[in-house]
């Protein structure tokens, strides 16, 4: 399982990112709020939570490992995939979330 990685960003988008580590490009899926702050070129060291199913390895980046525990804590939840938990947290940041659950609000 990977854990974490600490690389340049070779490319971003809204909904991934690659990070050059000595040479070796991953492809990690990071919420909107994520890779907004990160810059073509600069260093990064992304949390990641790694999804493993028969046909594929998802890699997802978080800039904190709170972030990571949001992300996996809403995977929990029945009905809630890795892509709705990511779009979630595109949406909001984890405080926010938080905020939201303790509020009862929808």
């Amino acid at each position: 399982m990977i854990a974490m990685l600490r690389g340049a960003i070779a490319q971003r988008d809204l909904e991934s990112t690659i990070v050059d580590v000595n040479g070796v490009g991953y492809l990690v899926q990071t919420p909107a709020t994520v890779a907004n702050g990160l810059v073509v070129g600069e260093e990064v060291l992304l949390h990641i939570s790694t999804a493993v199913r028969e046909d594929a390895i998802t890699l997802y980046g978080f800039v904190s490992p709170e972030d990571r525990t949001t992300f996996e804590m809403l995977r929990e939840v029945n009905g809630v995939g890795p892509r709705t938990a990511l779009g979630i947290l595109s949406q909001m940041d984890r405080s926010e979330l938080h905020r939201a659950i303790s509020n009862e609000e929808i």
